[in-house]
């Protein structure tokens, strides 16, 4: 932890240079982000009444009571910052996301420390709370990948058909291309009908046979 003394301001900016103040009283420290480098992090279109509140919360998972930790504060901003998102909704899945994962990792020390512990009650619940906030962090990670590619999930059906020369070729049908689409529901229809005229044939067939016996 830094900033061990009270009533000090204790300065400090990220990699790509965005300048961050910490203040520690005795009881409570406090955030200071530089507004202008605030709005440098996020997309022009996004509004500044969005950004800056935005990148307070994000610094502020790096302090816990009267403490703080500068290395926690430049880590949550650079995961947000890495994942470059294109909306508001895209950016709080990644704030959502970087405080999951702090949280996973106490919750992996509270696991650790109660494993020397004769009494380790602790110990499962701790070990409960990394499994919740696995699966957390893996809904918030599919959620930010379908909302940044637009929700777009694409399908691709394969048809295996074999040739006279016996070699086995696949039709790819997806929903960029309804003429193969199209193609490929009368291939389907064809083979279904062909399957079920071959059935009809060994019907009549096996019914002329009984008459035959007759």
């Amino acid at each position: 932890m830094e900033g061990e003394q009270t009533g000090v301001t204790v300065e400090n900016k990220t990699s790509d240079g965005l300048k961050f103040q910490v203040y520690r009283t005795r009881s409570n420290a406090y955030v200071f982000i530089d507004e202008q480098d605030a709005l440098r992090l996020m997309p022009e279109s996004f509004d500044p009444d969005f950004v800056i509140p935005l990148i307070r919360q994000i610094a502020k998972l790096g302090i816990k009571g009267n403490n703080f930790d500068s290395e926690v504060i430049k880590f949550a901003l650079s995961f947000v910052r890495g994942i470059r998102p294109r909306d508001q909704v895209s950016a709080l899945l990644g704030a959502h996301m970087v405080a999951v994962h702090l949280a996973l990792l106490f919750n992996v020390s509270r696991v650790n420390q109660a494993q020397f512990m004769q009494y380790n009650e602790e110990e499962d619940k701790a070990d409960r709370a990394v499994s919740r906030l696995a699966r957390t962090f893996m809904a918030l990670a599919e959620a930010f990948d379908r909302h940044q590619n637009g929700g777009e999930e694409k399908l691709t059906v394969r048809h295996t058909t074999v040739a006279e020369d016996g070699r086995a070729s696949a039709d790819r049908a997806s929903p960029d291309n309804p003429l193969q689409l199209a193609k490929t529901s009368r291939r389907e229809k064809r083979r279904m009908n062909g399957h079920q005229a071959a059935v009809n044939n060994r019907k009549r067939h096996g019914k002329s046979l009984l008459e035959q016996h007759k």
